[in-house]
């Protein structure tokens, strides 16, 4: 074999071995104790029923869950009603669309951490973090794996030594976390749920803008509300010189809809006035810090390809985010905001979910992806609203203005999701992983070697 054919082979091979997926939350890292610490229920069951919510089929789906053991808190039943953001099914027109909202399947078991709701239905709380799914290693051994890392390679929670480990620590007692284990689910590739379809707004290629507004109420914990953060989201993507895209800021609003509520208005909604996500931002323990989403109506064509066409989309702020929000001179404001603007046009993480050969986080140092404002976590590092060259490469692929080279020349699903496995809960930049120096440099050029070869 040729060594250019090898490299590329070698290069293939890898990216097989990493699971693609879509979300749409920008986080921190959060420990188990304090998401357990927060939550109000915890419960281990199997999910009976999935379907639309009433009454909100094109906002929330709605699971039924038989409750096998409760962890913590009194359901007072056996079974439960649970509602997720996120119409059921997505291709309907106006639906609610969250990137990589966790979606569960009847039959399949589940752990739950949750949120009391409305109409005494319950909310995952923190979102993707308080949902696990249970899964088998080749043996037979339970996992519990995090709904957000979409079924990681590696490194998963022993579910029997989990639930140990959860109803000590609900005593009040200080458990040693002994659950950790290297074994990988047999049946990932069952399970392997990539989101939805890929969409875009078709506005831009006619020449029209989508003009965003901040809610009059303003970001607590910024001078100006987070107005100057916002905007300088809006220009990162409007600014891009191998798009069309026209992200403008039309001003304060009032529209409070935030994204469980259409209300024709695209909308940067501060402090989760409604509720929208479970559980409060904690800089001292992380969580997630907001939430990105977008409705849809119809297909359109680009590029010989069908797209859903995004008709409204909205940030939601976690509350609690004000204190990371306005670090780094409130830089990491800006980041923050246009990484969900980034998920308002449809496009999903760049890394940030899956271990690669059990060793390292996929958002590899020094590597395009790592470097992406869409990279899961966010950098927290002072570089704000800042695109880089996955983005760009991202943007040119959905949006392409003909002024740069086309990188893909038919759609497909742009690649991303969350990691939360692992990291310091204080960490700014929720860390990157570990392993030897000399394979991190092997990883490194080889994932150097995969971009030339995507930029070609």
């Amino acid at each position: 074999m040729e060594p250019t054919r090898s490299r590329n082979w070698c290069i293939r091979t890898l990216l097989l071995c990493i699971p693609l997926s879509a979300t749409a939350a920008s986080y921190a890292p959060m420990g188990d104790a304090d998401l357990l610490g927060q939550s109000a229920t915890v419960v281990l069951g199997r999910v009976a029923h999935a379907g639309p919510a009433p009454a909100q089929e094109l906002d929330a789906t709605l699971y039924r869950i038989e409750i096998d053991r409760i962890l913590k808190g009194s359901p007072g039943r056996r079974s439960l009603e649970l509602t997720v953001p996120g119409a059921h099914a997505p291709e309907q027109a106006g639906a609610l669309v969250i990137p990589g909202a966790p979606r569960f399947v009847p039959d399949e078991r589940v752990l739950l951490f949750l949120d009391t709701g409305d109409s005494g239905r319950y909310r995952l709380n923190q979102f993707g973090l308080g949902a696990f799914h249970v899964r088998r290693a080749g043996d037979g051994t339970p996992l519990a794996l995090r709904a957000l890392e979409h079924e990681p390679l590696t490194r998963a929670r022993g579910l029997d030594a989990f639930l140990h480990w959860l109803l000590q620590a609900t005593t009040g007692a200080s458990p040693t976390v002994d659950y950790w284990t290297d074994m990988a689910p047999a049946d990932s590739a069952k399970f392997n749920f990539i989101g939805v379809e890929a969409s875009r707004w078709f506005e831009f290629d006619r020449g029209l803008e989508v003009r965003f507004l901040a809610h009059q109420n303003g970001q607590a914990g910024l001078s100006d509300g987070g107005v100057g953060a916002f905007r300088q989201g809006l220009a990162a993507w409007d600014d891009d010189g191998g798009s069309n895209i026209r992200y403008v800021f039309g001003g304060s609003t009032r529209a409070g809809g935030g994204l469980g509520t259409p209300d024709g208005v695209n909308t940067i909604l501060f402090n989760d006035p409604n509720g929208e996500i479970a559980g409060s931002f904690d800089c001292n323990r992380g969580g997630i810090l907001a939430l990105g989403g977008f409705r849809s109506s119809g297909r359109g064509e680009y590029r010989n390809g069908s797209f859903l066409m995004i008709v409204e989309g909205d940030v939601v702020v976690q509350d609690g985010a004000a204190c990371q929000l306005s670090r780094n001179n409130g830089s990491n404001a800006a980041e923050v905001f246009a990484h969900e603007l980034g998920h308002t046009l449809g496009l999903a993480h760049s890394c940030g979910d899956n271990s690669l050969l059990g060793l390292i986080g996929d958002c590899i140092p020094l590597t395009p992806v790592d470097e992406a404002l869409m990279r899961a976590r966010t950098h927290a590092d002072g570089r704000g609203a800042r695109l880089g060259a996955d983005d760009r490469a991202a943007v040119g692929s959905a949006y392409g203005n003909g002024l740069l080279p086309v990188l893909r020349d038919s759609p497909e699903g742009l690649p991303g999701a969350n990691n939360v496995n692992g990291g310091d809960a204080g960490a700014d930049d929720g860390g990157g992983g570990g392993g030897a120096a000399a394979v991190l440099t092997l990883l490194g050029l080889l994932a150097a070697g995969l971009w030339r070869t995507r930029t070609r």
